[in-house]
């Protein structure tokens, strides 16, 4: 009887014993404040496409890039990059709603893939010379695929 009444009054002084402790009072409520959406980058480069209406040109709604390069628009072959389409040059970065016009039109139903490369510094975009930007957390290359879809809706902003 000596032990269990130890017990209790070790876990009512630790703060343990909910049975002894008062309620806590509550806060008041705060007054609701602005709301945010803005994504936290696990990387120093980083880049989000969404799904878009087909057309000559897509438009990359966000990325961070922390050196001068490239977006990069390749066709999806086999469930991978493929051919370049398109490409934009970006400076370091965070940047929004970026357009890349497209030397082939985007067509529905087909899957896209927006990548980040690196440039070797004269500031034009060569396949052999400028290489993917590899991920420095994954070691994975550093892109986001998205359908060309003649029923998706204007693209929201997505601030880095």
């Amino acid at each position: 009887m000596k032990k269990l009444l130890s017990i209790v009054s070790v876990l009512a002084l630790t703060g343990q014993g909910c049975l002894f402790a008062p309620p806590a009072a509550q806060p008041e409520p705060a007054e609701p404040g602005p709301v945010t959406s803005a994504p936290m980058w696990a990387e120093v480069n980083g880049v989000v496409a969404l799904d878009q209406r087909p057309g000559s040109s897509v438009t990359v709604s966000s990325l961070i890039v922390a050196e001068d390069g490239w977006v990069v628009i390749h066709k999806e072959v086999a469930g991978k990059p493929g051919p370049v389409i398109g490409e934009t040059y970006i400076a370091a970065g965070e940047h929004t709603q970026i357009g890349v016009s497209l030397r082939e039109a985007t067509v529905d139903g087909e899957t896209y893939f927006a990548m980040l490369h690196r440039d070797d510094g004269d500031r034009r975009f060569d396949l052999a010379k400028d290489a993917p930007v590899r991920s420095t957390v994954l070691e994975g290359i550093i892109m986001a695929s998205f359908t060309a879809d003649a029923d998706a809706g204007d693209a929201p902003i997505v601030n880095p």
